[in-house]
């Protein structure tokens, strides 16, 4: 892991592990990020994924791309890179182009669980209706 990419973790991890070791309940944080490289969105992803599994909560966490950086990658041929295959067979990213649809969503919609986290990333880039 790169040096800004496990900083970011680090930085990341730091936010959210009061939450995840928390013991109330019914907690939501959101993240949004500007865009990143692909390799630092594929590396936090699965460092932050795996490490939301080990935690004593049932925790929801969506991780999202936008998908006018992915269309990006697209363009630039980064689509083809083993980090994009990764990001998209492990549906990180936002095909519908609904960022907002995840800013919006409730703890409440979603029961039996404990805690959810949802970071955004590309946030500079959406284009959905209702905007971000």
């Amino acid at each position: 892991m790169k040096l800004f990419t496990s900083t970011l973790a680090q930085y990341l991890k730091a936010v959210c592990q009061p939450l995840v070791l928390s013991k109330t309940e019914d907690q939501e944080l959101r993240i949004f990020t500007s865009s990143m490289p692909i390799e630092s969105i594929y590396e936090l992803g699965i460092y932050l994924t795996d490490y939301f599994k080990t935690g004593p909560k049932t925790i929801k966490f969506i991780y999202k791309v936008g998908q006018p950086l992915a269309r990006e990658w697209e363009k630039n041929g980064e689509i083809n890179s083993i980090f994009a295959k990764s990001i998209i067979d492990n549906g990180w990213i936002d095909e519908q182009n609904r960022l907002t649809h995840y800013r919006n969503l409730k703890l409440d919609d979603m029961p039996g669980v404990e805690c959810m986290i949802i970071i955004l990333i590309g946030v500079e880039k959406a284009t959905d209706s209702s905007s971000l």
